[in-house]
């Protein structure tokens, strides 16, 4: 039966997309990219005065040429975002080619990498690929764009943010092959056997996306995006942040992103009148708008750092090198810089930051699979045990509240928390100095007993009650990586040791950094660094009173938690919600009775911000929790000013 496209079922029929093989996934990049550059020039194709030396790249390849350049050839570039860890890497990793001192004179003759073409990885065989169908001729890459054995390597770490935002498009290569889902696949046949990367073929051209719809797409663009090595990996992260234009391959999904949209294959297309209206629904676009700002905004610090540092690094001791780029475009507006990640103008507030949760290596693939298990922060033992990069953890965000707000943005203003007194810590600017990663102060030291150390633990109820359900289905929605931070699941979080004082009462908290536990009968060395106070309200809202509040002193009954908008723990939902449950437990040794306040909303409590510290050789303290004590508490026993070091 012949049907009217202008019928009701013919309308329907005529918005259902065929997929096209002819029309080439390369052209739409072009036409993206001309898009842009016609529309978007003062936010996104703002390209570095090739004249400006501070942004050229040391070397390039020239991908027509198949060579090595000098990174003054041209500021005209793409970048390459990808994984050194591939499906298609070799066992023997020397086997892999990479730019040393010895082979450099003859990579930079013509065609001097085709004795080495076997040796090159395919996703970056396929970027030199992708740059020529694109009509450009330079690529940065820096398996083959930084001299990996120059002791000089080091300085290079300090101009990614000049590589990537320099660049005129980056390519983010998170597919199982880099770019592709196969080995088979190349350039040029994309589009043309694999659906996913096949454009789509509209009668009557794509039709008109509602907000709603449009951000359902973009949603499963960036699941399809977290739940790649890519995403897990710490090096990518600020690839992609300082990247002004970029275009993912995932390998179920090609999309492209810049500071004003987000278009893909099928169903996100500029428009005809030149309007922006897809673009990231998570407030993303803001957090990538890196043009250094004129104040220092803790609050797009605090949004960068907490997600960033419980990503996956090869080597442990590149916690600060991955993230350098981002802290030389932040710079400027933030007095006197950073000190090993933490801003010096806030240095005491920065010092208070707390880990959030972690995850194992292993990747959450599949919602038929359970997620992985989830590790205690891990030690970087070549950086500093009192900075965030010196622990592989994500941060959590509300640990700088005092320091967001001191900053002029109005964003958690609103929260009582306050530092003051904080003590004067001394340390070495130089970078190459042997103890260049200690700070010294004169402190007050007290020892305090634990009363016990808190976990949070999902709860099984015993077999015959217990009715048949995935015990992890309310996380499947959620991506193994989300650029959002949130606190599911719950065991996944930090421990807390209780502090008491002599006459039985609560006398502190502090939340572990990595994985101790304490007993009674041990004494923790604690160091005030500075004081502090909150209101009753805000002191009842935070991480370590509610997992008290959870405990044996309180109520220790397993509970249902309740989530806020972003996914944080704020309250304790009714017991048919269909939310996982969990129970808070006490690890070793613990006091049976614990005395515990009732705070009032509208009361200020005064407390003494502190770290546990353990010594270790030379007497160098380490950090090991990071919690406070009530200021009567502290005052009521026997401290004593000492000069400290923490390494």
């Amino acid at each position: 039966m012949e049907t009217d496209k202008h019928t009701a079922r013919g309308r329907i029929y005529a918005q259902i997309p065929i997929l096209d093989s002819s029309i080439s996934p390369i052209q739409t990049i072009q036409d993206w990219l001309s898009h842009c550059d016609n529309n978007h020039a003062e936010t996104c194709s703002l390209l570095v005065s090739a004249s400006d030396p501070q942004h050229n790249t040391s070397w390039l390849i020239d991908a027509v040429n198949r060579c090595i350049v000098p990174g003054t050839t041209s500021n005209d570039y793409l970048a390459l975002s990808y994984t050194w860890e591939h499906e298609t890497k070799p066992s023997n990793e020397e086997s892999e080619l990479q730019l040393l001192n010895a082979n450099t004179p003859m990579l930079t003759k013509v065609n001097g990498l085709d004795q080495y073409f076997s040796r090159i990885p395919k996703v970056i065989k396929d970027a030199m690929g992708l740059t020529i169908a694109l009509g450009k001729q330079y690529l940065w890459v820096d398996r083959l764009c930084i001299v990996q054995d120059d002791p000089g390597k080091e300085s290079e770490f300090h101009s990614m943010d000049r590589v990537y935002s320099g660049a005129y498009m980056t390519i983010v290569a998170a597919a199982k092959y880099g770019i592709f889902n196969s080995p088979e696949e190349t350039i040029d046949g994309m589009g043309k056997h694999n659906p996913w990367y096949m454009c789509c073929k509209w009668e009557n051209g794509p039709p008109p996306r509602s907000e709603k719809q449009a951000a359902g797409d973009i949603e499963r663009h960036y699941d399809s995006l977290s739940n790649t090595r890519w995403a897990q990996r710490g090096w990518t992260y600020q690839e992609y942040i300082l990247s002004r234009r970029v275009v993912f391959f995932t390998g179920w999904t090609l999309f492209w992103q810049c500071e004003c949209s987000i278009w893909d294959l099928r169903n996100l297309q500029p428009t005809e009148n030149n309007e922006v209206p897809y673009k990231h629904p998570s407030g993303l676009g803001e957090i990538r708008h890196l043009s250094a700002p004129s104040w220092p905004d803790t609050s797009l610090y605090t949004d960068l750092v907490c997600v960033y540092n419980g990503r996956d690094l090869t080597q442990q001791s590149d916690g600060l090198f991955a993230f350098l780029g981002i802290l030389n475009r932040l710079a400027p507006a933030f007095p006197q810089g950073f000190l090993f990640g933490l801003p010096r103008y806030c240095f005491d507030h920065a010092l208070l930051w707390q880990p959030l949760k972690n995850y194992r290596k292993d990747r959450w693939v599949s919602k038929r699979e359970a997620p992985p298990k989830v590790t205690p922060p891990v030690r970087r033992p070549t950086l500093p045990s009192w900075a965030w990069c010196g622990w592989q953890c994500f941060i959590d965000p509300t640990s700088f509240n005092t320091a967001i707000g001191l900053s002029n943005n109005d964003r958690d203003k609103e929260n009582s928390w306050r530092l003051r007194n904080p003590v004067t810590w001394q340390y070495s600017n130089s970078v190459e100095h042997l103890r260049s990663q200690h700070i010294s102060a004169y402190v007050s030291r007290a020892t305090f007993s634990p009363a016990a150390t808190l976990a949070i633990q999902e709860y099984h109820a015993p077999s015959r009650y217990r009715f048949a359900q995935n015990s992890y289905a309310s996380m499947a929605p959620q991506p193994y990586v989300n650029l959002i931070l949130n606190q599911k699941p719950l065991d996944c979080l930090a421990k807390v040791v209780v502090l008491q004082d002599a006459g039985g009462s609560l006398a502190g908290m502090v939340r572990i950094t990595g994985d101790s536990t304490c007993e009674p009968e041990q004494k923790m060395e604690l160091i005030a660094i500075s004081e502090g106070s909150a209101d009753g309200r805000d002191l009842k809202s935070c991480f370590e009173d509610k997992v008290l509040r959870r405990s044996i002193y309180a109520d220790p009954k397993p509970f249902r938690p309740k989530y806020d908008s972003q996914q944080r723990w704020h309250d304790i939902e009714e017991e048919r919600s269909k939310e996982t449950r969990y129970q808070v437990i006490t690890e070793g040794e613990f006091v049976p009775r614990l005395n515990l306040p009732e705070y009032e909303d509208d009361i200020i409590y005064n407390f003494y911000n502190v770290l546990w510290v353990e010594r270790g050789s030379d007497d160098v303290a380490y950090r090991v929790g990071c919690g406070r004590v009530f200021k009567a508490a502290w005052e009521a026993i026997a401290t004593e000013i000492v000069r400290i070091t923490l390494g």
